[in-house]
């Protein structure tokens, strides 16, 4: 009986390991896939990364061929004298 109790805690604690063994290989899978994941975000991240950097020195570097409006050149509004049968009023 005491032999049949022993093979059987053989059997039982073979089988834990072989368990075990599986659950490992699966989370290294999982670990991989989630570091190559990481890595590709990285990547895409980097890459959009440079493409503003790229647009923002465009911007700096281009010259700022606005012409200036003349409502922006005043501080003030001009005033135009006001006429009234060829009389002038202020």
């Amino acid at each position: 009986m005491k032999g049949l109790i022993d093979e059987l805690k053989g059997e039982v604690q073979r089988k834990i390991d072989e368990v075990e063994e599986e659950v490992q290989m699966k989370v290294e899978d999982v670990k991989s896939e989630v570091k190559g994941k990481i890595e590709e975000v990285e990547h895409k991240v980097q890459g959009k990364i440079g493409e503003i950097e790229r647009r923002l020195s465009e911007l700096e570097d281009r010259p700022n061929n606005i012409p200036a409006s003349p409502e922006l050149m005043y501080s003030r509004p001009m005033v135009k004298s006001l006429t009234f049968d060829g009389q002038t009023l202020l």
